[in-house]
């Protein structure tokens, strides 16, 4: 890789970094272009240069997002590299419990939800996400389960439903990883779904 396209892959990444904290620490109001060129230090049009748009960018960062989270989703299926109820559960166990630690991504969730709500391109970009996580929970489950495929959606969008939308309960106050006080009763829900109500 050529020096020229390492500085603009790094200065692509300090841009994405600096929206995404923007958008954890003051939400959807501060995560404008001209707001992101003064954190970053750039002209408006250095910004426009890398995100043309408000759209491009956010369409970037759920991409980088989903692209952070497939990885860590990866890397626990090699690890876990067992049987498909394990693979199911362990997959579960990351999605509702998660490491454990406080966590950005939980304020980051929130952050994107209340976008998509009033943002078309940040709509369009979680309804993609969304659809990749389904359809990941949908195969696990055929996997572990046997069910048909019309059932094993039906089951991964009620667990996607369930996971997701634990996200309004949040408190973004809390030092600790938010929601993790009632993470573990939502696994064990999401288990139960998984499984048909026979886990």
């Amino acid at each position: 890789m050529t020096t020229q396209k390492k500085k603009a892959k790094d200065r692509r990444a300090e841009i994405l970094e600096c929206a995404r904290q923007l958008l954890i620490t003051e939400g959807s109001r501060a995560l404008t272009l001209r707001g992101i060129a003064n954190n970053v230090g750039l002209k408006l049009s250095s910004i426009q240069y890398y995100f043309p748009t408000h759209a491009a960018l956010i369409e970037a960062l759920v991409a980088d997002r989903l692209a952070g989270q497939q990885a860590r989703i990866n890397q626990l299926l090699e690890q876990t590299q067992g049987a498909a109820k394990e693979m199911l559960d362990a997959v579960l166990r990351w999605f509702a419990i998660g490491p454990g630690e406080v966590q950005d991504d939980d304020r980051l969730d929130v952050q994107f939800w209340a976008l998509a709500q009033i943002d078309e391109a940040a709509n369009r970009a979680l309804a993609h996400y969304h659809a990749l996580y389904v359809a990941l929970l949908e195969r696990l489950i055929r996997d572990a389960t046997g069910v048909s495929k019309q059932q094993a959606t039906g089951r991964a969008v009620s667990i996607a439903s369930l996971l997701e939308g634990s996200i309004l309960f949040v408190d973004l106050s809390e030092e600790t990883a938010p929601g993790h006080k009632r993470s573990k009763d939502i696994y064990i829900s999401a288990r139960l779904i998984a499984y048909g109500g026979s886990a």
